[in-house]
């Protein structure tokens, strides 16, 4: 059956086949994803489904592809998502990949024995949180932009908080590096990031991306004296100042964190199943 790509103008009949499944997609989201992708595809009747394969990363050394397959619950198990799969895996391996995810949105459908069946095992699972409440009362703090002269600084804290986590999901076996491209990175997106000092030390973190907070740290030696729930709360409170609905992703092993989460007053709304195949 003939695969081709999926052309800009095709977007809107593409998002007429998800809008009801769109997994916390909209139509802007699927614009970007096309911008972003390495090749975006579809049979040629386009109605069956689709596929686009992404770049994401390099970790450990390793070049981490993601493929995203979405096939119209009329045409399942008819063997279309595994041509759509091994189309872009032939893609992706002329690229020298060396790790390829497919996340699983159990919301909308449980994929888990066709990945299987075609040799995609478990990862990691994590989950999407939204707060849809009200301004949060919180802990005034005197929080600073991020500034270079803190990256050292920042990276041991992002161990801190991280690396553990990050080795008990199998995600990485390495310290975070301090490359110039990643210091590069965070200055770029120096305007998200709000860093709580004391003392001139930086003890914590919370960076916000649109309507996610991104991620929120708190330093060993700063930790049980509610820094973490407060970087939260104004992470929060800006988000929903710019008339947004706050969300964050969890991994499903920090349980620690999911208390405090749902403790302001964030909920869980779904679950993503990550699976991979490595080379």
């Amino acid at each position: 059956m003939l695969i081709r790509d999926i052309k800009r103008e095709e977007l809107s009949r593409v998002w007429e086949l998800i809008k009801d499944n769109s997994f916390e997609l909209n139509f802007e989201d699927l614009e970007e994803h096309f911008e972003k992708s390495v090749e975006m595809v579809a049979f040629e009747d386009i109605n069956i489904g689709f596929a686009l394969i992404r770049f994401l990363y390099t970790e450990d050394g390793k070049r981490v592809y993601e493929i995203s397959v979405f096939i119209n619950p009329k045409f399942r198990l008819n063997g279309y998502g595994t041509l759509l799969v091994n189309y872009l895996e032939n893609t992706i391996n002329k690229k020298a990949a060396s790790i390829i995810r497919i996340d699983n949105m159990l919301k909308y459908h449980d994929a888990s024995e066709f990945l299987g069946k075609i040799g995609y095992a478990m990862w990691f699972s994590s989950s999407l949180m939204i707060y849809e409440g009200g301004v949060l009362e919180h802990t005034q703090m005197d929080l600073v932009p991020y500034d270079d002269k803190y990256f050292k600084s920042y990276v041991q804290l992002l161990d801190e908080a991280f690396y553990q986590i990050s080795i008990e999901n199998n995600l990485s076996t390495k310290p975070t590096p301090m490359t110039e491209k990643f210091r590069n990175e965070l200055i770029r997106t120096s305007h998200e990031f709000s860093l709580l000092i004391s003392n001139e030390e930086l003890i914590g973190v919370v960076q916000v991306t649109d309507d996610h907070v991104t991620r929120a740290m708190v330093g060993k030696s700063a930790r049980g004296k509610g820094y973490g729930g407060s970087l939260i709360k104004f992470a929060t409170n800006k988000i929903l100042n710019n008339g947004l609905v706050p969300k964050l992703f969890i991994m499903d092993t920090n349980i620690h964190a999911r208390k405090l989460y749902e403790s302001i007053g964030y909920n869980l709304v779904s679950t993503v199943h990550v699976y991979r195949k490595t080379d």
